[in-house]
């Protein structure tokens, strides 16, 4: 037996002894984000692509956490009419995983709730977001700070920026429904994608934080 939190202890590589922290020991097993068991499971034992006890990615924080449930934090999805609005190869799952080489699509999609062309921005980090990097703003967290308000953090970038001129920007883009399509890269890399968009036509109050996205490329 390895990689187990074990009451008492357990001889075995990785086991573990210390309070859960679930969200309630009555009855809801799932675990809070300073669990000692995030990041601590095997990181062998799982495939890219391997799910946890609710359908979600297991491997979208990097690390495996011990037992059924993967830590997740309401920032992955976004908020309101934003979240599903940011896709890569045609899905808002918040993991893409896919073969060295092969085409990477990166879209923004037309909120509905908007009836103008949707502006947006969409930030980069490279590698996966931790636990620990949310960062708050008035319309919802993300996952990783903005480039635009951190920009001498490393591994931040912005990809594309439709709400005006940006140097920082990777590519050009035009407002929503907008696509990146790319070859695909020759090489293993991991970063995560998360933007803003305009969900509605109004002055105030019309801007949603989108999903989040990790991309692998293994």
């Amino acid at each position: 037996m390895s990689y187990c939190l074990i009451g008492g202890g357990f001889p075995g590589t990785g086991n573990i002894s210390a309070n859960p922290l679930f969200v309630n020991q009555l009855g809801d097993f799932h675990i809070n984000p300073g669990s000692p068991c995030v990041d601590a499971g095997d990181p062998t034992v799982f495939p890219p692509d391997a799910r946890d006890v609710d359908g979600d990615p297991r491997r979208w924080y990097g690390g495996i956490d011990i037992g059924a449930d993967e830590i997740a934090s309401a920032a992955l999805f976004g908020t309101g009419d934003a979240a599903g609005l940011l896709e890569v190869n045609g899905s808002s799952d918040p993991l893409a995983v896919l073969p060295v080489g092969s085409p990477l699509t990166i879209a923004v999609t037309q909120p509905a709730s908007n009836p103008n062309p949707a502006r947006f921005i969409v930030w980069g980090q490279i590698g996966h977001p931790t636990t620990q990097g949310e960062f708050a703003t008035p319309f919802g967290n993300l996952v990783f700070a903005p480039f635009h308000l951190q920009p001498t953090v490393p591994g931040l970038f912005t990809l594309a920026n439709s709400f005006g001129p940006d140097p920082s920007a990777f590519v050009p883009s035009s407002p929503a429904t907008w696509t990146l399509a790319h070859p695909g890269l020759g090489f293993p890399f991991t970063f995560t994608l998360q933007g803003m968009v305009e969900v509605g036509p109004g002055p105030t109050n019309t801007v949603g934080i989108t999903n989040a996205v990790v991309v692998e490329v293994r």
